[in-house]
């Protein structure tokens, strides 16, 4: 089916995205409320590596069920995962998400908050939210890469590193 995992890709999308500004708001108020660029930048980083060390294993479980001729389900996957390798399949991925998330949560927050702060008129928000999200998806990509390729990789194969899938971005 040409439509397999569209609901969980969503529902991923949604989970991710309910995780994160809660996670933001958190730091923001953790940091100080009179926050500057770097304070911004810092809750940014912090609410990603949050998003990712949550999102992961069940980013593991959805892209091992697409691996499937036959979706069993993610309950059933879940559990031939775990029988098969304990925690360790619900880590695939886990350093490139990480730095993706880190790069994209910095980025994202810091010039969404920067656009604000410089006074860009609050009709103009949703413009703003749209380059610093545009801007963050740029930097963050690389790593989004890195991580489809660690996820594609057979369980039986050694996967690449974040580096040689970077090194072999830069010669592509």
């Amino acid at each position: 089916s040409p439509y397999q995992g569209f609901l969980q890709s969503i529902g991923g999308r949604a989970l991710s995205g309910g995780v994160y500004f809660p996670l933001e708001h958190f730091f923001m108020d953790f940091i100080r409320d009179d926050s500057g660029p770097i304070d911004n930048f810092i809750a940014g980083t912090a609410a990603g590596l949050c998003n990712a060390l949550i999102i992961n294993p069940i980013s593991a479980i959805k892209y091992k069920t697409w691996g499937r001729e036959v979706n069993r389900g993610m309950v059933h996957e879940t559990v031939s995962m775990y029988t098969k390798g304990g925690f360790r399949p619900f880590m695939n991925g886990l350093a490139p998400t990480m730095w993706r998330d880190i790069c994209f949560g910095g980025c994202y927050t810091y010039l969404r908050l920067e656009f604000q702060w410089m006074g860009l008129p609050q009709e103009y928000y949703f413009a703003g939210n749209l380059i610093a999200a545009s801007v963050a998806t740029v930097v963050s990509g690389p790593f989004n890469l890195a991580r489809n390729v660690q996820y594609s990789t057979k369980s039986r194969h050694e996967p690449m590193t974040i580096s040689e899938v970077l090194r072999e971005l830069v010669r592509e």
